[in-house]
């Protein structure tokens, strides 16, 4: 089995629901900040310490991605997130977000 050696750097999130889903990401910890480049709408985007981009773009249908976090602090985060669809598992849980997409959170190690 051979080891690719890309990385990926971008995720876009398009929604309805850009606030809640803006507010769902920063209680798992990603911090966000707006962004308009040229005629292009209003957005936000975070950077996480190993590089990767996560925007949240508005648009009338959520897109339905599925990907996962690993974070320092899992159970702090979980409790954060009470009021969201939870399913834990051993060593890992799935939340939906606000546009009902599958999150997997770890903890990091």
């Amino acid at each position: 089995m051979s080891t690719t050696k890309v990385r990926m750097n971008l995720i876009i999130i398009y929604t309805p629901n850009i606030f809640e889903v803006k507010r769902f990401y920063e209680i798992i910890g990603l911090e966000f900040k707006e962004e308009k480049h040229g005629t292009g709408p209003t957005h936000y985007s975070s950077t996480t310490n190993d590089g990767l981009v996560l925007e949240i773009y508005p648009r009338l249908q959520s897109s339905n991605e599925r990907f996962g976090f690993e974070l320092y602090n899992l159970r702090a985060v979980v409790e954060m997130l009470s009021s969201y669809h939870i399913t834990e598992f051993s060593n890992y849980v799935v939340v939906r977000d606000p546009d009902n997409r599958q999150v997997h959170l770890s903890e990091r190690i």
